[in-house]
């Protein structure tokens, strides 16, 4: 049976000069669904993120956000987030 759902990709070079360039992590937790996906900047700059959630009613794409750090004393920045199909 399936042992993991792994998410990759990464933004396309025209919207990347839109919006700046990213690479994308994440997985799909089996037992309940929640995603969680890491937005790596290739400007280091510009930080990273973690989006987490759950797909909700087979459309939305709804959790929170959440501005990670490479030291954990450093405060968080988070909030909640909605994609629609």
């Amino acid at each position: 049976g399936v042992q993991d759902v792994i998410i990759t990709g990464r933004t396309d070079g025209r919207h990347g000069q839109a919006w700046n360039h990213y690479t994308y992590y994440g997985r799909v937790r089996r037992w309940d669904g929640m995603i969680g996906i890491l937005r790596i900047a290739r400007d280091r700059r510009l930080g990273n993120l973690f989006f987490f959630g759950y797909i909700v009613d087979g459309k939305n794409f709804v959790g929170n956000w959440r501005i990670t750090h490479e030291d954990p004393g450093m405060p968080a920045w988070a909030g909640p987030f909605m994609l629609s199909k």
